[in-house]
């Protein structure tokens, strides 16, 4: 049902009611007409392991406006959350994987569930599915998955019961970590990529297995083991990293200002093997990047920035395409066909609930699918797949929409 008619008038009562009498059964109707139109996901976590089949979708809570339509990723859904901020998504096939800072996952009704800063949901009815990770004792700031492998970055010692600074390898199938990888990094991660056989891992690191190799390195995805190869020499921390498989290059952005000793103002591209800059780069000047996304089959990259500022790069000429303004930091940026979905904390245009956004790929120009984020933090993590769109952030409601945490949009 939509919810737009828990708005309309629900009809008069009869007409031998007195006013206050009549004003009850009005809102008497009201609230169930509204209980009618949300469908929630069960209360119990989902206990059938992460690669169960899935119990049938919720009913949409919201649907886009006609004018949203081409922006839309799916209809907003009600969901488990967390007890903190989510900085790190990632969709894969039916599983939602969130990282952040939290403590706990809470079902619809309240009930919670232990889930420190790692936890996996289903896409598909927002439920929590029990142990299918282990928690870590700091926050995740980075996802990367191949197959049935996790790899988990961000500011912790401990995963689970196993000593892991700052990178981790799960197995999905069984939740547990895997023995047999071990970078033995000193410091915290921000970025993972996939890559030409290679983990590419960007961060505050100024050690990599015993050997001094500072804000990024090159691994063995089995091991963990340091590809020597591997010399970028950056002089300051990586936070946004994209692979384009086409060139063999690895985008990498953060707060540099040198690569190799040459000026880069904070985006540069590199060999996939041997970490040193190639090809084109980009004319560039502006704030830190925080994410960006290489789309348009290596034809374009997108940054997202702390300068406030989503902007689109040609690789060909390394020139800007277009540039987009946004009242707060750019922190998140995912491309999806032909759609650029980013998140901000600051709003749009004037509007400070405006954090959720989409915008053309070619021409940079703002659709109107802008779900209400009231929150001050806003979004600092998209995924998109063809299945929707799941947001995290330190965010309670989207679209009046409860979403503690992260929030799912479900085709």
């Amino acid at each position: 049902m939509d919810v737009s008619a828990a708005r309309r008038p629900v009809g008069p009562v009869r007409s031998g009611a007195s006013g206050p009498l009549r004003q009850l059964v009005r809102l008497a109707l009201l609230a169930a007409l509204v209980l009618a139109s949300v469908s929630l996901p069960g209360t119990d976590a989902d206990r059938r392991g992460p690669f169960a089949a899935s119990a049938a979708p919720a009913a949409a809570a919201t649907a886009a406006p006609p004018a949203a339509r081409k922006a839309a990723p799916g209809k907003v859904q009600r969901s488990w959350g967390v007890d903190g901020r989510v900085m790190a998504v990632r969709i894969k096939g039916d599983l939602v994987i969130v990282g952040g800072e939290f403590k706990n996952a809470i079902a619809p009704g309240g009930r919670r569930r232990p889930a420190r800063n790692l936890a996996v949901f289903r896409l598909s009815n927002g439920r929590f599915v029990a142990g299918a990770v282990p928690g870590t004792d700091g926050v995740v700031r980075a996802l990367e998955t191949r197959g049935r492998w996790l790899w988990v970055g961000g500011y912790f010692e401990r995963v689970g019961a196993r000593p892991r600074t700052g990178l981790a390898k799960i197995d999905l199938d069984t939740g547990r970590v895997a023995t047999d990888f071990d970078a033995g990094l000193d410091h915290g991660v921000q970025a993972l990529a996939l890559g030409n056989g290679g983990l590419i891992v960007g961060g505050r690191m100024t050690r990599v297995g015993g050997v001094a190799q500072s804000w990024l390195t090159r691994l063995a995805p089995a091991s963990g083991n340091r590809d020597e190869r591997f010399d970028p020499r950056l002089n300051g921390p990586v936070f946004a990293l994209g692979v384009d498989t086409a060139t063999r290059r690895v985008w990498v952005g953060g707060a540099f200002e040198r690569v190799q000793g040459k000026a880069r103002d904070s985006i540069v591209a590199l060999d996939l093997d041997s970490g040193r800059t190639r090809g084109r780069q980009l004319a560039r000047t502006g704030g830190d990047v925080l994410s960006l996304q290489v789309a348009s089959k290596g034809r374009r990259i997108v940054l997202a920035d702390n300068f406030n500022v989503l902007c689109s790069w040609s690789v060909r000429t390394g020139q800007r395409q277009w540039r987009v303004p946004a009242g707060g930091d750019v922190q998140a940026v995912r491309v999806h066909k032909n759609l650029a979905y980013f998140g901000v904390h600051g709003g749009y245009g004037g509007r400070s609930r405006a954090k959720l956004l989409a915008a053309d790929l070619g021409t940079g120009r703002v659709l109107s699918w802008r779900p209400a984020v009231p929150d001050f933090w806003g979004i600092y993590a998209l995924d998109v797949s063809p299945r929707g769109l799941v947001a995290g952030g330190r965010i309670t409601r989207v679209a009046g929409v409860p979403a503690r945490g992260w929030v799912r949009f479900v085709r």
